[in-house]
């Protein structure tokens, strides 16, 4: 079926999040039910017709957020045109994660999202994206890829380390921190290097050694450490003017040796 793109209203939007709501308190747990606001003329505005939107399946974070921007930036001129920035719009992006609700519910084989803390749903930020929030935008399923992307867009393979993740379980330990600290993900040299020591060359993946440094959560050498040592340095230092290896060799503790030098 050819979907048109469509944005909700302030009554669509209440609807959506009247939905989730239901669903999250749901007993027995039960799939949110959304697919009836999609195209309901009361609840949302026509953006374009010139397109045909299909809810796939995304392998991963990255291939979302690839997907999602070449969409959109084949749609500009309509977005424009209805004064609609993707990077900050919560009524369109809680549409567009109404159209993906079925995909954005299920693991992927196909059985329903578990190891939620509400349902099959989640917390609210997966779906009503908070786009000024530095502590959750990054926890959107479909925003979030799409801004990273499109943040990193001159080099999307720099930020691997952040969406080499699983799309209905996105928030590894890396993610969270990392997007969390706007002083790190702002540095995309930073960043880069991260993704670059991490990637297998043979996969493309981001290796599973990363685990290493994420169970360590706030212990010595993990991801939380470095962000946290990070902020304190940027206290003192322009770090954007510094090399990634500038930070690495003459600013950074032995403790974090082991990260900085994987290979």
């Amino acid at each position: 079926m050819t979907q048109a793109l469509r944005i909700f209203n302030e009554r669509g939007l209440e609807a959506f999040t009247d939905a989730y709501r239901l669903a999250r308190a749901s007993k027995p747990k039960q799939l949110m039910d959304v697919a009836h606001l999609i195209n309901d003329r009361n609840l949302t505005t026509l953006i374009s017709e010139n397109t045909s939107i299909e809810p796939i399946r995304f392998r991963n974070a990255f291939e979302c957020g690839q997907h999602l921007y070449e969409l959109l930036d084949s749609l500009k001129g309509d977005l424009r045109e209805h004064n609609i920035d993707p990077l900050t719009s919560q009524r369109f992006w809680a549409w567009m994660s109404a159209l993906w609700s079925d995909v954005l519910q299920r693991e992927n084989d196909g059985k329903p999202a578990k190891g939620l803390k509400y349902g099959h749903v989640g917390e609210i930020s997966r779906w009503l994206y908070e786009y000024s929030d530095q502590n959750r935008w990054y926890r959107h399923l479909l925003a979030a890829p799409y801004r990273i992307y499109s943040d990193f867009k001159d080099d999307p393979s720099a930020a691997l380390i952040l969406l080499d993740v699983e799309l209905v379980h996105p928030n590894s330990r890396r993610l969270e921190v990392i997007c969390g600290s706007p002083n790190v993900y702002s540095n995309k040299e930073f960043v880069a290097d991260l993704s670059r020591r991490f990637r297998n060359p043979l996969t493309g993946h981001i290796r599973d050694a990363v685990a290493t440094f994420e169970d360590r959560s706030r212990s010595a050498g993990s991801f939380d450490r470095l962000t946290k040592v990070y902020n304190q340095l940027a206290k003192n230092y322009d770090l954007h003017q510094l090399s990634p290896k500038s930070i690495r060799d003459d600013l950074m503790d032995d403790e974090f040796a082991e990260l900085l030098n994987f290979r």
